[in-house]
């Protein structure tokens, strides 16, 4: 498992992909352009707590576009 420091990162981002049962957000970790890593509430039942801890660690970016094109596109990167 592979492990980050804080300030690697330039912050974090936010973004929401709905579904036809439920809305799952994701968090990313992000720097400069590019999500390093990224948090779901569908893979994370711990999500909220991480992302509570996080608000206090680096800086909230803002929320983007859930876009799966995109996710698939960094799978393969």
């Amino acid at each position: 498992m592979k492990s980050f420091a804080f300030s690697e990162f330039d912050g974090f981002a936010t973004s929401m992909l709905e579904s036809n049962y439920a809305e799952y957000e994701y968090l990313y970790l992000m720097k400069g352009n590019k999500k390093r890593v990224k948090i779901s509430t569908f893979y994370h039942q711990n999500y909220l707590e991480i992302k509570q801890y996080l608000t206090t660690k680096v800086k909230y970016l803002g929320d983007i576009p859930f876009s799966m094109s995109d996710e698939f596109r960094e799978i393969f990167q």
